[in-house]
């Protein structure tokens, strides 16, 4: 029996577009949240000065529904707040898992184990904190079934109970932070919520020495004018400061301290307007420190940095993280850091968090995207490589052709995105985003690489466009990551950029620039090209304005949306397909790519082709269908025109039950394969004139994605194929005997969460 070892080389990935839905935590290890699973992510570090990590280090899936926040579990110390391994994640399907990370004494072992999971909301988790008292975890969280609940968690249990909810009938908790009573044992809760206050609850007792746990409503802080979105602790000098923030843009500080005896003179009718509570018999007083005023939209997000001077980090959709320190020279807080966005066509953050050293930002956007910012030794804070990915389901990826030194890959987020490896200077070696060719306004469902320079893709628009690489990219492929690829049309576009309201990238040539008023008015002028050459991965704003391939062709021809796209070896032919329940537009349109025009038509199918592959050595298209049928069209080159005729088609009662996703061709074009949703995987042998089908395997899920490998292993063919469930395996197939064996199944954490696409070996 042979093995199979897999190695988890990259995952390209963005952040869920939710506040609280990123924390950092101890050993400067992020956690997130992206679609159903909970990211693992070890930032950017620099050895020698040269950035040699950043990287997803694991993705747990456990979830069944996206993940909506994550947050570390804090532990109180005399000398400061530690982060633990323990790690709570809240989704969409109502649970929250509570996770231990392998981190022990400042290591990462890249391990984990579930110790929990909470069960007991009715709606999406929205919020949550917790803190380890004694040998227990509490913790609060809150729902859209507009319910706050509180936890007790052990290690030993792993099933919880709430030890109590509190209702707030059709009102919502934004944001929750909890926190010690300085110099007790007694936990304060504060919540941000929808009616623009901030209610504070807290327990009247030690929390080791009570037998109910039960937290009281003690005061609610008005001041906001809109929906209160964030809240987070500090302790000061035995004094707490609760800073907040709000749809209204501001952000306020609020002082809780033990109630002083006021001296009657007569500036005391000036002095701040105090609340006072009591707790355990110790008579506490909150009032308004400061409101900061810096911000232009809503502020998302509230963060304070422990540290010999502590800093609050703030967040906001106006596309600034600001950092806010208070001077004890003019005794204000100020605003001493703003990093962020210019221009281009985002939201701006949900919000940003800080390392305990607070020396580096992490932010996620309204698109997903994550941002970095280090603090270098000169007091400056530039952008940092961090990783990228789609925002929504990836449908389609294609290597480049010739040697597979980059990847193409698009989806339902609209973009289409290059991945190559970044080479440095040390020989150390990770894989970033370093072009994002097309930035489109229909869905993107399908593209192929036509050659080294060269692809096409089809939308929910029914015309597929072309691309060509451009000067620009070429310099910065080669900068990055040492590939060159030579272009010898001295015309050849330095870039590219989309016109106002526009939908097609419009070449740009080298040498001009946009000084007219009448160029000026054709697009927008913060979306304008700007060549550059780079020594590292792009940030995310470079991504979006300056590495659009310029489109060299529009293909008209399909009447509904293009589905699947595929393109011959040699890039002399493209085959598409587009949405049909009618065998008239079921039809797989074929294009002469050295004229760029229609040169057939294939019928035979009567609903959607769901994929097409052609055959290595030219002389075959494979396509399968959702009528459950897949056929062999031969391909005939007569002179410089082409002909072409059904060479073989399946019988339904000799084939799959139900749709079948997809196809694959061995690299010597005598086999090839088609998974189908009725979980069966067939391999079939093409002898001259007939086609034998050899294997049956039953894989126990739906096939969604199957992958011939180009090499042999010990005169066995390498098949991969991907299930709905998100797991990849990959087995041997050997045609003496039709010996079919599953060498690897990849572990949950390397695997995908949802249905697997699309698989292409390089």
């Amino acid at each position: 029996i042979m093995k199979c070892n897999v190695n988890l080389e990259h995952v390209a990935l963005c952040c869920n577009k939710n506040p609280h839905c990123l924390d950092h935590g101890p050993d400067d290890v992020i956690a997130f949240g992206s679609s159903n699973s909970v990211v693992i992510y070890e930032p950017v570090k620099y050895k020698d000065g040269i950035p040699v990590t950043a990287h997803v280090v694991s993705t747990l899936n456990h979830h069944r529904g996206p993940v909506g926040c994550v947050k570390w579990i804090r532990r109180f110390s005399d000398d400061g707040i530690l982060k633990t391994p323990f790690l709570l994640s809240g989704s969409v399907d109502k649970t929250i898992t509570c996770w231990k990370i392998g981190i022990e004494n400042g290591k990462f072992d890249k391990s984990e184990e579930i110790l929990a999971e909470l069960k007991g909301h009715s709606g999406t988790i929205t919020a949550m904190d917790g803190i380890v008292v004694g040998n227990r975890n509490l913790i609060s969280s809150a729902g859209a079934d507009s319910c706050v609940k509180i936890w007790f968690h052990s290690d030993n249990i792993t099933m919880v109970d709430c030890v109590q909810t509190i209702d707030f009938n059709n009102g919502f908790v934004h944001g929750l932070s909890m926190h010690m009573i300085p110099n007790t044992k007694v936990p304060m809760l504060a919540l941000a919520c929808d009616d623009f206050k901030i209610h504070i609850y807290n327990l009247n007792g030690d929390i080791l020495e009570l037998e109910k746990v039960e937290f009281k409503l003690t005061v609610c802080l008005s001041g906001h004018e809109d929906w209160v979105r964030d809240v987070d602790f500090l302790s000061s000098s035995g004094d707490l400061i609760l800073s907040s923030c709000s749809q209204d843009g501001f952000v306020r500080l609020w002082k809780i301290q033990k109630q002083k005896e006021i001296e009657k003179n007569d500036f005391s009718e000036l002095k701040m307007k105090q609340q006072n509570f009591e707790v355990c018999g110790v008579k506490y007083s909150v009032c308004i420190e400061a409101v900061l005023s810096g911000h232009e939209n809503w502020v998302y997000s509230v963060q304070w940095v422990h540290g010999t001077q502590p800093m609050l980090l703030s967040a906001s959709i106006d596309k600034t993280v600001v950092v806010w320190e208070y001077d004890v020279d003019c005794g204000m807080w100020i605003d001493k850091v703003r990093v962020g966005e210019v221009g281009g066509n985002t939201l701006g953050f949900y919000g940003a968090q800080c390392n305990d050293k607070g020396n580096q930002i992490v932010a996620h956007s309204h698109s997903g995207a994550l941002h970095a910012w280090d603090l270098k030794g000169n007091g400056e804070w530039k952008p940092a490589v961090v990783v990228t990915g789609h925002s929504a389901p990836v449908l389609d990826i294609s290597w480049e052709p010739l040697h597979g030194r980059y990847l193409l890959t698009t989806g339902d987020d609209q973009t289409t995105r290059v991945l190559s490896q970044w080479v440095r200077e040390c020989g150390f070696k990770s894989w970033h985003e370093i072009a994002r060719p097309q930035i489109h306004g229909y869905d993107i469902t399908c593209l192929s690489m036509m050659h080294s320079l060269k692809f096409v893709s089809g939308a929910d628009e029914k015309v597929l466009r072309v691309f060509e690489a451009p000067k620009n990219y070429l310099e910065n492929l080669k900068s990055l990551t040492g590939f060159e690829l030579i272009k010898t049309d001295m015309n050849h576009p330095e870039g590219a950029t989309v016109p106002a309201l526009g939908l097609s990238n419009k070449a740009v040539l080298a040498g001009s620039k946009c000084e007219k008023e009448s160029d000026r008015s054709e697009q927008y002028i913060e979306n304008m090209f700007i060549p550059a050459v780079l020594d590292r991965p792009p940030p995310e704003t470079h991504l979006l304005q300056n590495t659009l391939w310029p489109e060299v062709r529009k293909l008209y021809g399909h009447v509904y949306e293009i589905f699947c796209v595929a393109c011959s070896k040699d890039g002399n032919l493209i085959a598409s397909a587009a949405k049909s329940s009618k065998p008239q537009h079921a039809g797989i349109i074929i294009w002469d790519t050295n004229i760029m025009q229609q040169v057939d038509t294939l019928h035979g199918h009567t609903l959607t082709v769901t994929q097409m592959e052609f055959s290595p050595n030219g002389n075959y298209l494979l396509s399968v269908s959702r009528d459950r049928t897949w056929i062999i069209h031969k391909i005939n080159k007569v002179n410089s025109t082409y002909e072409f005729s059904i060479h073989s088609k399946s019988e339904k009662k000799a084939s799959h039950s139900r749709i079948i996703w997809s196809c694959s061709w061995a690299h010597d074009s005598k086999l090839f394969v088609t998974g189908s949703r009725d979980k069966k995987l067939m391999i079939w042998e093409v002898i001259n004139d007939t086609v034998n089908r050899l294997c049956v395997e039953d894989c126990g899920q739906p096939i969604t994605a199957v992958a011939f490998s180009s090499k042999l292993v010990s005169m066995n063919y390498i098949i991969a194929y991907g299930l709905e469930n998100g797991r990849i395996n990959i087995s041997l197939f050997s045609t003496s005997g039709s010996l079919f064996q599953t060498i690897s199944m990849f572990n949950l954490n390397f695997s995908h969460c949802l249905a697997v696409k699309r698989l292409q070996w390089k």
